[in-house]
């Protein structure tokens, strides 16, 4: 029963932090705006983070993006994105394997170059979550 709560907790967070209402997701041109992020299962493994912007001007702390795309690339070459939320958060549902993590912002450099973790993750493995901050690095 404990795993069944966890499990339920996590499907109420990852609903919850990616936007999963139960609304209209169509903006106003039509375009769906809902999140690609998967859930969660058993058998799968959790990536979760914060896409960040750190320096600029003085004291340069990190600041989360609120806009910007997290791609996790697995050996394979196959790809898997999700969107982050308003505080710059993601949680995206894999297979067990090894991800390259990467994302882009408009924010950052017109959404051209890629903002990169301090180290990529290891490999994910079935059931657990992995936190991993992906930094986009301002002059």
């Amino acid at each position: 029963m404990r795993n069944l709560a966890a499990g339920v907790l996590a499907v109420v967070v990852l609903a919850s932090a990616t936007g999963c209402s139960g609304g209209d997701d169509k903006a106003a041109g039509g375009k769906d705006t809902r999140p690609t992020s998967t859930f969660p299962t058993p058998d799968s493994a959790t990536i979760q983070g914060r896409l960040l912007a750190v320096g600029g001007p003085a004291p340069g702390d990190p600041r989360p993006m609120k806009r910007g795309t997290v791609t996790l690339t697995g050996a394979d070459g196959s790809r898997i994105q999700g969107q982050v939320d308003a505080d710059g958060r993601f949680a995206i549902g894999v297979s067990p394997g090894t991800y390259r993590i990467s994302a882009r912002s408009k924010d950052y450099q017109g959404g051209a170059a890629d903002c990169l973790p301090a180290k990529q993750p290891g490999p994910l493995d079935k059931g657990t979550t992995t936190t991993v901050d992906v930094v986009c690095s301002l002059k």
